[in-house]
């Protein structure tokens, strides 16, 4: 069985934290993460990532058993920092990052194009959901 964290970047609550809670149920229920035992930080930062300015979403494994996804609610347009800030689908990124959640867990390379042909019709299939 899987557990999940979710917080800001700093440990702090999030306004919508349970939205992005039950997308994370339903993305789950459909890729069948409960499977697989890691835990998933959910980390929401309320601009942009500041270690990767210009990444809307980053997931990696972090200590064999878990699992840290971070998401942008912004993005940085460009190579200077701070300028040109676009805003972001927080769940549709979820979802690209939940699909390398399951690599992840399963093992397997993070590999793009298959999560890339999959994240839009994981997006639309929980928006019908909720």
């Amino acid at each position: 069985m899987r557990s999940v964290t979710i917080s800001g970047p700093r440990g702090g609550t999030l306004r919508d934290e349970d939205k992005i809670y039950t997308f994370f149920n339903h993305v789950s229920d459909i890729l069948g993460l409960d499977q697989y035992h890691y835990h998933i930080d959910i980390i929401v930062h309320p601009t942009y990532i500041h270690t990767h300015p210009d990444a809307l979403g980053l997931c990696y494994e972090n200590d064999g058993d878990s699992i840290e996804i971070h998401l942008a609610r912004k993005c940085v347009e460009g190579s200077t920092e701070g300028i040109g800030l676009l805003p972001s689908n927080i769940y549709r990124t979820l979802a690209h990052e939940l699909l390398h959640a399951r690599q992840t867990a399963k093992g397997e390379y993070m590999y793009e194009r298959p999560v890339r042909k999959y994240e839009d019709l994981i997006y639309e299939l929980v928006m019908e959901r909720m």
